[in-house]
Formats: structure tokens, sequence, C-alpha cells
């Protein structure tokens, strides 16, 4: 099954060539299959006007662009009101495509899945920066878009993949720049670019092979052809360098200045360098302006033309200008997570596009093979060989990057490369005893200014009216409490195999045969994380089975801020040294339960704010369970503070979602 559900949408003319109207058309969506519909679609030049502080205008072609100079700075400081005049031409208000994307919307968040959004465009539309489209919170469903997670790529049709890979240990291809002219600084970010992810590869079962000379398409031809004939296909390719196109055409790497042409490699070059290799899975090209279409030609554009020309499922570019530093963090992010931790690839383009506010507009290239979309990257079963790499591959600290076949790492003189020590195994059992008496359940007035100041300092951006009445949906007073017991820490992955094995039951996730489940999360080197992608009726079970229950929210605010009512567990302040939050963003998943001690609550419990939010026991009027803690993927000097509560029906389960017991 799906990570993703699919809303699949083409755009087209609505006449002639020179006409101005388009038309829209559903042609696949998660929800009434049956439902598919189409819209005309108003002027894009006026909706920009009345939206948008920048404009778009149309060549002699009627190919549209953005009309500005500058606009990479434009794009930066105006991102949400272009992104809302985008959703504004595709999604009219009030139409039944809006209504079908809406409605798909909610299927998405329900299952906990991605809503990814197929465009089709017509090619007069391909340079606008569709990436950034946004619903605007006018919008009647705006809080079911907004709330869904949602990703966005452009669909360039199906097509086919000669090479298998079972049984064949791949090659992954890094090209990088040379010394950049005058620019120390790029050249350096370059390198440790380059290094960040060979070290990442080195624990994989690969070979890495880095050119770092690119005066011709000649020596990447040759390491293409010599590893595929070697039976190494090359599955993966990853660009460092300027790009741009010239009167020449388009061209990725080199410099930009006219005395270092021979720098510049071409997209008709890059294609015959790639005549040999049937097997490629992927592109990057960290480079601005790659992912550019040259208006009325879009297969000029570099992505798409190695994307439909060379049978590419997935190409990632920039379609302006990347700031170096963004380009190296995108590119070991993927790495790491989708190669390294087989995350999903949109799941990780997303939160880099959140991250970055989409720097340099990432651009997702997609074709299918055999109808389906390529979701995540399995490298495969490969033989235990011993693998000798060529003379090119890269070298760092004079180690050779050999691999094992079973995804050991060696140095060229043989020895291992130790991975660090395993997890320890506390007493996950462990519960700690809260005595009877009073707690202090809302936030004092003090708290509160303190937050509000906090909020503005980190660069927050906030109404203080509207945080001020947020922060004070629970009233400052005391409540009573009988004593209780509670998890010292979430029940881990350990645990809720051990009540999986005893019982065979299924969770939900499970039943409704999504992959995202517990299992996937629950991983060699991982029985000691909080287990996720449980519902309140999964919990709810595990608990009857223990003999134990879950917290009601009262009895887990008091064991986070103890008696004394702190805001966080450890105090008033908040410190990302204490908890896995999106602040830290030290892997964006989960971590061992009992990995900071520091963070603890007055009662000695763990992980009350991030690594997972937890499910309680208490639901609200309308039956939903009311979820508390924060998680990895959340912003959690916010969504920490205990008052903040969140709301999910009983059978929501998701990544970053798990509980703890009382008794």
């Amino acid at each position: 099954m799906s990570d993703f559900l699919d809303f699949r949408l083409v755009v087209s003319k609505m006449s002639d060539r020179d006409s101005d109207e388009f038309i829209a058309f559903v042609a696949d969506a998660p929800v009434d299959r049956s439902y598919c519909c189409y819209k005309q679609l108003s002027d894009i030049k006026e909706i920009f006007n009345d939206c948008s502080a920048i404009s778009v205008k149309y060549d002699a072609s009627k190919n549209y662009l953005i009309d500005a100079e500058g606009s990479g700075r434009l794009l930066s400081d105006n991102y949400e009101r272009i992104g809302e005049a985008l959703f504004r031409f595709l999604f009219p208000e009030n139409s039944k495509i809006h209504e079908l994307f809406g409605m798909s919307c909610v299927r998405a968040k329900i299952q906990g899945k991605y809503l990814r959004l197929r465009l089709e465009l017509h090619p007069s539309l391909s340079e606008l920066p569709w990436e950034i489209m946004r619903c605007p919170i006018q919008y009647e469903r705006a809080a079911e878009i907004l709330k869904a997670k949602t990703s966005i790529s452009r669909y360039l049709g199906d097509m086919h993949l000669e090479e298998r890979l079972e049984g064949k240990r791949p090659s992954i291809v890094i090209i990088k720049a040379n010394k950049q002219h005058d620019a120390t600084q790029i050249t350096e970010s370059f390198t440790l670019e380059v290094d960040s992810i060979v070290n990442i590869l080195k624990k994989l079962p690969v070979e890495c092979i880095v050119i770092q000379k690119t005066n011709t398409q000649r020596e990447l031809g040759e390491v293409i052809s010599k590893q595929e004939e070697a039976g190494h296909p090359v599955v993966g390719l990853h660009f460092i360098g300027h790009g741009g196109y010239d009167h020449k055409g388009s061209y990725f790497i080199g410099n930009e200045s006219e005395e270092l042409q021979e720098q510049k490699l071409y997209v008709h070059q890059i294609n015959d360098a790639l005549d040999a290799a049937n097997s490629i899975r992927w592109v990057i090209i960290n480079a601005c302006f790659a992912g550019s279409e040259p208006v009325g030609n879009p297969l000029a554009g570099l992505a798409t033309s190695i994307s439909t020309l060379k049978n590419v499922p997935t190409v990632i570019a920039y379609k302006r200008a990347v700031h170096t530093k963004d380009a190296e963090i995108m590119a070991v992010k993927f790495f790491e997570n989708v190669l390294a931790k087989k995350k999903p690839i949109e799941t990780v383009l997303r939160e880099i596009q959140i991250q970055m506010k989409n720097s340099g507009g990432l651009v997702i290239l997609q074709r299918s093979v055999g109808g389906a979309i390529q979701e995540t990257i399995d490298l495969g079963d490969y033989t235990n060989e011993t693998v000798t790499l060529p003379d090119n591959a890269y070298t760092a600290n004079g180690n050779s990057n050999l691999t094992s076949g079973n995804g050991s790492s060696t140095s060229d003189k043989g020895g291992s490369v130790s991975q660090g020590p395993s997890e320890p195994s506390p007493q996950f059992g462990t519960m700690v005893s809260i005595s009877p008496g009073q707690f202090r359940k809302g936030l004092t007035l003090a708290q509160i200014n303190f937050l509000v100041d906090q909020f503005k300092l980190s660069g927050i951006p906030l109404d203080e009216q509207s945080v001020r009445k947020t922060l004070s949906v629970e009233s400052d007073s005391t409540m009573f409490l009988p004593g209780y017991f509670i998890d010292k820490y979430p029940v881990t992955n350990d645990q809720f195999s051990k009540y999986i094995q005893a019982t065979g039951i299924r969770t939900e996730a499970e039943r409704d045969g999504s992959p995202d489940n517990w299992r996937k999360h629950a991983g060699s080197g991982k029985e000691h994380h909080p287990v996720v992608c449980v519902s309140k009726n999964d919990a709810l079970s595990y608990c009857q089975w223990a003999g134990k229950r879950l917290p009601t929210a009262d009895e887990w605010i008091k064991a986070c801020r103890g008696k004394s009512g702190r805001i966080y567990p450890w105090g008033d302040s908040y410190d990302v040294s204490k908890c896995n939050t999106a602040e830290t963003m030290i892997g964006w998943e989960t971590t061992p339960v009992d990995k900071y001690p520091d963070g603890v609550s007055e009662y000695g419990c763990y992980d009350m704010v991030g690594n997972v939010d937890e499910f309680t026991g208490s639901i609200d009027k309308d039956g939903n369970v009311i979820i508390l803690g924060g998680s990895w993927s959340m912003t959690c000097q916010v969504y920490g503070v205990p008052v903040l509560k969140r709301l999910a029906p009983p059978d929501f389960y998701s990544y970053d979602l798990g509980f703890r017991c009382a008794k």
C-alpha cells in the first residue's frame, strides 16, 4: 500500500494556442472516483494582479512568466501571496474541483497519509512556481486543506525501466564542480556536501564514485559505461555546482563566468553520457535553475529532459537561485533519510520544503513505472561479494569507500568501521508513583507573558491576542487528584512487539493495509524507541493486556508539570537540548525513550515533551481523543506547552504519535 493518496489534475488550453482560456480536469482523486470534474479557469493575470504583490506576463508565444526583476528575492518576500494566487487559479473557490480537493485532504488526514497533487500542466504554465501553492485562509475548506499533509509534484507521464537490480551491487555517481572562480566559501560547501554524502553511503551496500572534473561529458560517460559493464548498475546521480542556461542551451555544472566556459556541462552532453545507463532511479541536481524550463520548449530544460528522454522516475532540481548551504542540507537529508532510512521520497522533500520555505523553488519531477509512482528507493538485496572500486573512486581521509554485501563498511586496509555501541536496555516497565494532592492545571499570567516574549524572541509568527487567548484555555486554578501510577517512559517497540507476539492482534493501520504501520518504524536498533502508528483503540488493547490503562489528560499534565505547575517538564524556559523536537533536527524521527535524562519531569517521567505525541484516555464532547506532549516533527517550544491540547478520532494513527500507560 502507498504512503500517498493521489489527486491528479490536468490543466489544458480551452482551444487554440493563442487562447487565454484554460481548463482544469480532475483525472483521479482518492474520494468518489466517479465524481471527476472539470472547470474553466479564470484569467491568471487578473488573479495575480488582485491577490499578489507581483504580476505575471506572457511573451509573444503566450508562455507565462513572473513579471519582476530580481524574482528570486520577490518570490521569497511574497511567498504566501504568490502561493495563494496560484491556488486560486487552479482551485476556484466554491467550485467542484475545490470541493473535491477538500474532501481528498480530509481522507488523507484520516488515513494519516500525504495527499500528492500530481500536476500535468500546459507547457505555457511550466515556469510558474506551483510548488509554493497555498490555500487562502479565507476559503471555505481552508481548515481541512491546510491541516492535510500535501506534496506537489510535476507529473511527466509513464515510462519503462529496462534494468532489474536483483543480485547486483548498484553504483551512485556524484559530480562535483571544480574550484569556483573567486568563491572559496562556495567551493568549501561543495566539498562538505560530498563528504557528508560519502559518509552516509559508506554504511550502505553501494559503490560511490565522485567525479571532480567537469570539462567534457566523456568522463561521465566512461564511468557509467564501466560500472554498467561490471554489473554494478548506476541507480543514482547527484550533481553539485552552479547552473543555468545560456545561448548554447541549458547547463547545470560549472561557473557562470565566460572564462570558465570549459567547465559547463550541457543538457545534450549529459544525455549523451547517460546512453549506457538504463537503471537510474533518481537524479538530484543541486544547481540553480536546473529545474527551469525555457519558455516555449519544456524539453530543453535540463531536469525535464533527463526525466523524459532518459527514463528517470524521479528528478529533483531547483527552478531558481538556491543558497549553497540550503542545497547542501537538502542533499544530506535526502541521502540520510531516503536511502539510509528508507523514508518516502516526497515525505522527506516536503519536510525540506517546509523547513527552507522551498528555497530555490525545489521541484519534484515524476514519471510512473507500470502506472505506479516511485515512492521509496530500495537498493535491493545484493550478493556478498568483495568489490574493488575504480581508480577515480572518491577517497576521504585516506580510506576508500569499500562496502561489503551486508552493508558494513571497511577501510582500504580491511579494518571494520565501528558503528558505535548499541543503545542500553533500561527497565521500560518501570512506573512512577504520583501521590494524591493538588496540582496547577492552567498557566499563570506571568507564565503566559513569559511565553509570549519567548515566542517573539524565537521569531515565531504570532497574533499576540490569539496566542494569549489560546494559552488561557485552561484557567489558572488548582485541582486535586487521587494517587496513581504512570509509566516512566512511553511504550516502546520492544514492549509492543511482545504484546503482538502474545496476542496475534493486528493494529488498525495493518488492517487498513497501510505500509506506514508500527512494524515499519520498529526495525533493528529501534527496540527502545517509542511505538508509533498505533491508534487509541490499539493503545487501549495493549493497556488491557498489560493490566493498565491510559492516563487521563489531567493525570498526564500533572506528571508532566509537577505540583508547582512548570511550563515544561524541566522548568519554564524552553531548552532544545532536553527533548527530541523539530528545532533540533537530529534526524527527523524517534529516539530512544531514555535519551534525555535532563528533560525529565519533577516525578522522573521521560519524553513528556518531544519524541512522540501521546494519547490520553480523555475525550472531548464529540468523542475525539485528547493528545498531549508534542513530537519530533513539531516545534515543541509551542506544541510542548501542556495546555495546548490536540484532538484526533480513536482510530487515528501517525508516525509521530504513541502512548504511555497508567494504573
